[in-house]
């Protein structure tokens, strides 16, 4: 291919990509009842009680009690927070 065909080729190929992406296709409008959220309708702090079942608190507060996810960001945090003083220590 001579070098004239190739910066051609070249050329076509990069303005092709030029067209740019599609439009969007416009969204839905969110139904008025999702606009806002009322205290009445917020999550309580005892969720589990409105289940009304008597098996379901024992095994979240087992599942709360196994996260090991949970266990390793604490100890990631109280790692981060042992360091901090050790930096800190030497500023005083």
């Amino acid at each position: 291919m001579q070098p004239r065909s190739r910066s051609l080729l070249l050329a076509a190929l990069l303005l092709s990509s030029c067209g740019g992406a599609p439009a969007r296709p416009t969204l839905p409008a969110n139904p008025p009842a999702w606009a806002t959220t009322t205290a009445s309708s917020a999550v309580s702090d005892g969720w589990i009680a409105d289940f009304a079942d008597p098996e379901l608190p024992p095994l979240v507060a087992e599942a709360w009690s196994a996260n090991h996810d949970l266990a390793a960001a604490s100890a990631r945090v109280e790692a981060a927070r042992a360091e901090a003083r050790i930096a800190g220590a030497e500023s005083w």
